[in-house]
């Protein structure tokens, strides 16, 4: 249970340091060129969105092998991206912050992997450095990990069909 509360206060420590950092240094947000987000043109593609997102939950779990510091850069990078896109989008348009609820169940997709990656890395840690055996949970493992795909997938299709409408 403490593995995904390692990952929601890692990737919540991204997102904070990212918005003091653009509270007290302005100039990195590069918002001036985009004060009209109705006239960008993007195509949204379901399986481009699918995939990197499964990339970033795979990265989390294979982090495992670095005993969790891989993981740990991984929530710590995907927090700075979420902060820096709270920020651009207040500094332009607020309006647009309903744009980022399709992203939370990605969010909670990326926390549950994580923590799996967290929970591995700390089993493997101990297999092969103490002489403490520890027991992995198997089953919460594979119940995050086909909750992380599920809200993977739920994500992916609401960016693509519901967040362009709101």
């Amino acid at each position: 249970m403490i593995y995904w509360k390692l990952s929601t206060l890692l990737w919540l420590l991204g997102v904070i340091v990212t918005l003091i950092f653009l509270e007290l240094f302005p100039d990195y947000l590069y918002a001036e060129n985009f004060t009209q987000l109705d006239s960008l043109d993007y195509d949204l593609d379901f399986y481009a969105i699918f995939r990197n997102n499964i990339k970033v939950c795979i990265t989390g779990i294979f982090g495992a092998l670095t005993f969790g510091i891989l993981t740990g850069i991984n929530l710590i990078y995907n927090g700075v991206v979420f902060g820096y896109l709270i920020k651009f989008i207040y500094t332009v348009n607020p309006k647009y912050y309903l744009n980022l609820l399709p992203h939370f169940p990605e969010v909670i997709g990326f926390i549950l992997s994580s923590a799996i990656g967290f929970e591995i890395g700390y089993y493997l840690f101990n297999f092969i450095y103490s002489q403490q055996k520890n027991n992995i949970n198997m089953v919460r493992i594979k119940r995050y990990c086909v909750i992380s795909f599920i809200l993977i997938l739920f994500s992916a299709f609401s960016e693509v069909y519901i967040s362009p409408k709101l």
